[in-house]
């Protein structure tokens, strides 16, 4: 949040998949955590807390050497430790709201996905088990979620969605869950949203011009550029 470091995913092919630290000018990289991410296009995205001092992400548990299951983790930057926020929930593209209050994430159980959320108050004992997260939406089997994110002033959610006939858009919820905005409609693959920081556009990642590139979204106009 104060611009000073830059946290992101690594997944090279040499090590396990990572969460990484480094400044702006690319000094200073390091390991925090082994073992993160998920697969495809959802799980590999992380999130700073407002205070910047936890990094909030998704890690890969193994169950009797073959069942992988996605949960949210926390990386305490002041105490380097790691503490786990959810079991058993499936989840997975954790992000913080705002205030630091409320925790958005993505869950997968028997093909539905749901977007929930998760009270982060100190008085609150993790990990938080099912029944604990209160649906936003989903349950429906045509359509998944993947990596949504607060608005600036945090009436708002911009996330990926999945649907039915291999579209992947770019949608804007209210706080309550229900769609306000379709970003994209179309047939290229667009995705991971991201606010800026006056919450006047919404940027994401889309192939329509046959490769990968970043769009914005003006929320005020509808325009969208490239």
């Amino acid at each position: 949040p104060d611009g000073k470091w830059i946290a992101y995913a690594s997944a090279n092919g040499n090590e396990y998949p990572s969460l990484r630290l480094m400044r702006p000018d690319g000094s200073g990289d390091r390991l925090l955590v082994e073992r993160m991410g998920g697969g495809g296009a959802s799980g590999m995205s992380l999130a700073w807390a407002p205070d910047g001092k936890p990094l909030y992400y998704t890690k890969i548990e193994l169950r009797r050497s073959f069942s992988a299951r996605m949960d949210v983790y926390a990386y305490d930057l002041d105490t380097r430790r790691e503490r786990r926020i959810t079991k058993d929930l499936r989840a997975r593209d954790p992000h913080v709201s705002p205030d630091g209050r409320t925790l958005v994430f993505a869950t997968s159980e028997r093909e539905k996905s749901r977007l929930v959320v998760l009270d982060l108050d100190r008085g609150r004992k993790f990990p938080a088990g099912p029944g604990e997260a209160r649906v936003l939406v989903g349950g429906e089997t045509d359509r998944q979620f993947a990596n949504p994110r607060w608005s600036p002033d945090g009436k708002t959610i911009a996330v990926t969605v999945f649907r039915r006939g291999g579209k992947q858009d770019v949608w804007i919820l209210d706080e309550s869950g229900r769609k306000l905005v379709e970003v994209t409609d179309d047939r290229a693959i667009d995705g991971a949203p991201a606010w800026s920081p006056d919450g006047r556009f919404v940027y994401f990642s889309s192939d329509r011009t046959g490769v990968f590139n970043i769009f914005r979204h003006e929320i005020s106009t509808g325009r969208t550029s490239q």
